[in-house]
């Protein structure tokens, strides 16, 4: 207990730590896929969804957006501080969602539903992530010679840290596949 009361005492010191609130919404979209007893339900979900990207068919979607603005403030000198950062996430996962399937069918989908939405949560976390860390950047710069300069480095350095984490979500897929190391996966 005291190390953690230790940690949160640090973290609000930290420049700009108290400040950091990230306004962030996650909705949910589905895709009906109706089932068939005639083919494997993996082959069902590829034709019903409309997830497309470089060429593949994926059965689910994690797409989010960050928005940051801030509100600046010039002394009589010209001298810039940022008086508010507002870091906005917003992000729509896409889910597939079965009708009429028989009991075989709904087992195993219930199954992958789970295991696919557990992976499509882990790519939302680095959403999380990316907006936290700029909120953070944002806040933690001190002030500039004057309000155009501090603008271009605070989206420069925003843009920067976006970058990093776009790249991280990529990585996650890599390294699940796609979820698959996670049990998003049908073999029937």
């Amino acid at each position: 207990m005291r190390y953690r009361t230790l940690l949160l005492l640090a973290y609000t010191l930290l420049p700009g730590a108290a400040l950091a609130k990230v306004h962030e919404d996650l909705v949910y979209s589905y895709y009906e896929v109706k089932a068939r007893s005639d083919q494997p339900l993996y082959a069902q979900l590829y034709a019903a969804s409309p997830i497309k990207e470089e060429g593949q068919t994926f059965h689910s979607f994690t797409n989010w957006d960050l928005q940051w603005t801030l509100k600046l403030n010039a002394d009589k000198s010209g001298f810039c501080r940022i008086a508010r950062a507002t870091t906005k996430l917003h992000a729509m996962m896409i889910l597939p969602k079965l009708d009429g399937a028989n009991t075989q069918q709904l087992t195993s989908f219930d199954h992958y539903i789970a295991a696919l939405r557990q992976h499509e949560l882990g790519h939302y976390k680095i959403a999380e992530q990316a907006a936290q860390a700029i909120e953070y950047k944002l806040h933690a710069v001190k002030g500039m010679r004057n309000c155009r300069t501090l603008q271009a480095y605070a989206d420069k350095n925003a843009r920067r840290t976006l970058e990093y984490f776009n790249e991280k979500n990529r990585q996650y897929d890599r390294d699940t596949n796609h979820g698959k190391t996670q049990g998003a996966w049908l073999d029937n």
